[in-house]
Order: C-alpha cells, then structure tokens, then sequence
C-alpha cells in the first residue's frame, strides 16, 4: 500500500465534526486546504464532492514533495508526512529542523516522540480536543516500531 493511499484509510471520508478545529473535512483535506489548493473559498460542499483523487494530488504536492528528500527512508518519510497532514507541514519542518541529525532512526524516534508530546500539548491546551485522544493514539501506534 502507499503512502498516500495508507493516509487515506487512515483519513477516511466526509466528516464535519463541531469538537474538530479543522472543520468540514474529506480525505483528511479540510476545507481551508481544499481553498488554499483550488485557490478560492471552497464550500462545505465542495469538501463532500471532493474526489479521491484530487485528495492524492493535494497529499503528493502539499505533503509529500516538501519532504522528498526522505525518500529513501520509506518509514521516515511515512512518519513525516503523516505527521505534516495532522500538524501542519511548517510545524513538522521545525520538529525536524530541531533534531539537528541526518541519521534516519534518530529522526525518526525523535520525531515520534516530539509528535506524541505535541498530542498532549493540544489536549492540555484544550481539554476539548480531549475527545480525539483514542484516535490520535491507535494512529500514532503505527509508528511505534
């Protein structure tokens, strides 16, 4: 299975979730990232009709193509792009940025870990989001290798 195609079962499909601070999402696009990409206002609507494979057109030019040079460490870069689809791709940079090592297993333990303790700064932070620890942790558990 690839990459992008494991995102997508783990995203799934149209949600619109109150708790959920991205909103109405499909394929794990939200609707902000549906407009970013199309280049203007997407509606609710637009979210529900997008097609699966835009979705993937999205993932590999706003996901996966900022981290290529990680291609030749498939579960770092697994990790990293998944990590940039729930946190952001600016955010996720930093983290690596901040490992300061090249070292493929260092990488990706520290990277591992800085997401698991960023999980709970946002529950912390916002004890509503609280509601989507179960997911976050059966997602993450992928990773633990």
């Amino acid at each position: 299975m690839s990459l992008i195609d494991s995102i997508l079962d783990r995203e799934g499909g149209y949600v619109n979730n109150p708790a959920d601070r991205g909103g109405p999402t499909n394929y794990g696009i939200t609707q902000a990232t549906l407009s970013a990409w199309r280049g203007w206002p997407a509606s609710i609507s637009d979210v529900q009709n997008l097609k699966r494979q835009e979705a993937v057109e999205i993932y590999e030019a706003k996901y996966v193509a900022p981290f290529e040079r990680f291609a030749g460490a498939q579960k770092l870069l697994d990790l990293i792009v998944d990590s940039a689809v729930q946190h952001g791709t600016k955010r996720v940079q930093g983290w690596i940025d901040a490992i300061q090592s090249s070292d493929p297993d260092v990488v990706y333990k520290r990277l591992l870990r800085r997401r698991i303790e960023f999980y709970g700064e946002i529950i912390t932070n916002n004890p509503s989001q609280a509601t989507f620890a179960k997911g976050w942790m059966r997602r993450i558990a992928e990773f633990v290798r």
